[in-house]
């Protein structure tokens, strides 16, 4: 089944819903968008549809930044979390 449509991210990058439409040429870089499902806490395991949000792979990114930063410095030594 193909997947149509936008994705409903409203991560701030753009004003309003992402223009980018899957298989189309993306704003801004004119590769092709991948629709991709973000989980919203970053816990893949957790996938009620309240934690499931539709989003392009450039707002995805976009979304996952801090999280992926953060998980960078703990893999490498340099953020300690008290329990």
């Amino acid at each position: 089944m193909a997947v149509r449509g936008k994705g409903e991210c409203g991560c701030g990058t753009h004003p309003g819903r992402c223009p980018n439409l899957h298989g189309q040429p993306a704003y801004g870089t004119g590769s092709r968008v991948v629709l991709t499902t973000a989980h919203l806490d970053h816990v893949p395991e957790q996938c009620d549809r309240a934690n499931l949000k539709v989003m392009c792979q450039g707002c995805h990114l976009h979304y996952d930044q801090d999280h992926h930063a953060r998980t960078a410095l703990e893999a490498s030594g340099q953020l300690a979390f008290e329990l």
